[in-house]
């Protein structure tokens, strides 16, 4: 403050998670739903109604510790994803505050959602624009780049393009989103690039909250 004239306010990690929730499903029309944050080493799911927060967890499992720990070689292998779905499908089974929740979309943040809805769009010829897509896309897509399947070349080119950042951890992303898809029989992702600095914004500056 004395040397730039700038106030500074450093946030809690509480602050953080719900100026993460007000940026990401500001403009989400469905006041309920589920938000997921799919990182390299945990994941955050939050179940909000009413535009407010109801639930969060944190899980122990992300998508370059699930590479790290399963998968031998760049892309997995269909056994190495039946033994991913399976350690996701336990620590879901332990979260008892989420135990009956079902029929909710999920908006997705973080760099798996960003690239699922990419792999998506160059998928299914779909404008860069979209942001969203049917849950039940997410197994075809995971199958697609497997180890066991002989890529074709345009197969290799879409992932290049789409997520070449995220080759190793893509699919393994892609896995824990599918199982948790799954589990609360989620029918669309909608992808959103907004976070705690839109939220911030909304919420301190603006006076949008919802």
């Amino acid at each position: 403050m004395e040397r730039t004239g700038i106030s500074i306010r450093v946030i809690s990690g509480d602050e953080e998670a719900t100026f993460d929730f007000i940026g990401a499903t500001h403009d989400l029309k469905d006041p309920d739903g589920l938000l997921i944050d799919i990182g390299g080493a945990s994941t955050e799911i939050v179940l909000y109604k009413n535009h407010q927060i109801c639930q969060k967890i944190s899980l122990p499992v992300g998508s370059l510790a699930l590479h790290t720990k399963y998968v031998e070689d760049m892309l997995p292998s269909q056994e190495e994803i039946r033994d991913m779905e399976a350690e996701i499908s336990c620590l879901l089974d332990r979260a008892e505050e989420f135990k009956g929740v079902k029929f909710l979309d999920i908006c997705g943040i973080g760099g798996t959602f960003k690239g699922a809805v990419a792999l998506y769009n160059e998928i299914f010829q779909v404008d860069k624009a979209n942001h969203s897509f049917p849950a039940e896309k997410l197994e075809p897509m995971i199958h697609r780049f497997t180890r066991d399947e002989a890529m074709c070349s345009d197969d290799a080119v879409i992932l290049l393009k789409a997520v070449p950042e995220r080759l190793q951890t893509i699919v393994p992303g892609l896995v824990i989103a599918f199982v948790l898809a799954k589990h609360f029989a989620s029918h669309r992702i909608n992808y959103s690039d907004s976070g705690v600095r839109e939220g911030y914004l909304y919420d301190q500056i603006i006076g949008d909250r919802p």
